[in-house]
């Protein structure tokens, strides 16, 4: 086989040689270049590649799915004789897939904006440029930092039995960072910040620094507070920042949005479909397509910008074609590749407007007018109750007391919240700002969201190092 449609063509043929009545596969390739950074030094350059292929086929009613890093001819064979055996052992579906027919989305239009052929390159010295740049931003203030510096490129396939073959590319690149000025004697005084963009050319180097000295100012030669005991309960206004909000957000998106969540009845959504969930002020979109753009699906269908929750009221689930037809709503195009089409469909690219004029963190920390907790980062999330959009977590990073114009570094809190609820009483809001996830090493989409001032947030006590 001379290329990747040859071989996908020849995987949906083996598919139907072996009885398949009909197939669908998703072919990636991913290659990254990671430095990771240990207070200081650069101690690791890892590279590499993978492949995977990611298969489906529709067989006497049932669908079978199967995923495999072998990708050679022989290996891939055998592995679908394997799938086909199956069958006789497999409930027949109640709904199978509805095949994305040809010419469905047009391979002329696909948006290839996400991709930077520089940074796709891999090349090491442009990531320890960007490392030694922030390095030496940081020791005039006697900061130590760790963190990592990842890039890399992706492409994507799909290709089904109704002779569809799509394939998009994109790159990116994120800048991670953890600075102390002490990490061995005081490694709970640190602060986070991060940046990131399909090109590493777009990672704000000195913005990163800023926000790393700003908040080592903040709590230099000050004695962290501890405002909350082990196990007691209190509410405070809240400020989060984007990346206290991002990870949150993931897990909501994947959750509250779900399509299968919602018909199950287990989304904090389900029969709330028109209805007013948050404040008017809040609306949330999902936008694959104006930045780092995923223009088809793992179905082949194409994408579009999708309302999620329109000024308070809920206006879109994440359905695949599958999910579509049993709730009788709109295809959002959000299908995830076969083996994880159990999980249902999730949005990926979620941007968060808010109505009425955008300001900024400082102005937020400078008219807070009761005693407020600046978040900069949470950590350890988990939501028990997807029923509630209950969410726990701690803080990480960077947490502070705002009270009477002053502001002090008190130690983590954990806290419990029902988000959506929390997003009912949104006080301000800044500018939206493009945030990426701290631990993601290959998916460069970003999220879209602002600083939030939130009242009434609730807290389940403090943590210490200190002895």
């Amino acid at each position: 086989m001379r290329n990747t449609k040859e071989f996908l063509s020849w995987i949906i043929k083996t598919a139907r040689k072996h009885g398949g009545e009909a197939a669908e596969v998703v072919f990636t390739k991913h290659r990254a270049l990671l430095k990771r950074v240990h207070y200081g030094n650069i101690h690791q350059n890892p590279a590499g590649e993978s492949y995977a292929v990611n298969l489906g086929i529709i067989k006497k009613g049932r669908y079978l799915s199967d995923s495999f890093t072998d990708i050679t001819p022989a290996s891939i064979e055998k592995r679908i004789a394997q799938m086909m055996a199956r069958v006789r052992y497999l409930p027949e579906a109640m709904e199978l897939p509805a095949l994305v027919p040809k010419n469905a989305i047009s391979v002329a239009n696909l948006n290839t904006s996400g991709f930077d052929k520089e940074t796709a390159e891999l090349k090491s010295k442009n990531a320890t440029r960007v490392l030694v740049t922030l390095k030496e931003l940081l020791e005039k203030e006697k900061i130590v930092f760790s963190g990592k510096m990842v890039m890399g490129e992706n492409e994507t396939w799909f290709a089904n039995s109704n002779g569809v073959i799509l394939s998009q590319k994109s790159s990116g690149a994120i800048l991670t960072c953890y600075g102390w000025r002490d990490p061995y004697q005081k490694p709970e005084t640190s602060s986070y910040a991060a940046s990131g963009g399909t090109s590493y050319q777009e990672i704000e180097v000195k913005r990163v620094a800023e926000e790393i000295i700003r908040k080592h100012h903040l709590q230099k030669g000050k004695k962290r507070l501890l405002i909350v005991g082990p196990g007691e309960e209190a509410h405070f206004d809240v400020i989060l920042e984007p990346y206290a909000l991002a990870p949150m957000m993931g897990f909501l998106g994947s959750f509250s949005f779900n399509g299968l969540n919602y018909l199950r009845g287990i989304s904090v959504f389900s029969g709330k479909l028109n209805e007013e969930v948050t404040g008017k002020k809040f609306s949330l979109f999902d936008d694959p397509l104006s930045y780092a753009p995923q223009p088809f699906d793992f179905e082949g269908y194409p994408r579009n910008k999708t309302a999620l929750i329109e000024q308070g009221v809920l206006r879109g689930l994440a359905t695949d074609s599958t999910l579509a037809r049993l709730l009788k709503q709109e295809h959002t195009a959000h299908a995830l590749p076969p083996t994880a089409r159990f999980s249902g469909a999730t949005p990926s690219h979620i941007v968060m407007e808010i109505s009425g004029k955008a300001i900024s963190l400082e102005e937020m920390v400078e008219t807070a007018d009761a005693p407020t907790i600046w978040i900069t980062k949470t950590h350890y999330l988990h939501m028990p109750h997807f029923q509630t959009a209950e969410m726990t977590g701690t803080t990480q990073h960077g947490v502070f007391l705002i009270d009477r114009g002053k502001i002090n570094p008190i130690y983590n809190l954990r806290f419990k919240q029902k988000m959506f609820e929390a997003f009912s009483r949104i006080e301000s809001a800044g500018p939206v700002t493009r945030t990426y996830d701290a631990w993601d090493e290959g998916g460069f989409a970003p999220f879209f969201l602002p600083t939030l001032k939130i009242k009434n947030f609730k807290f389940l006590g403090g943590t210490s190092l200190e002895k």
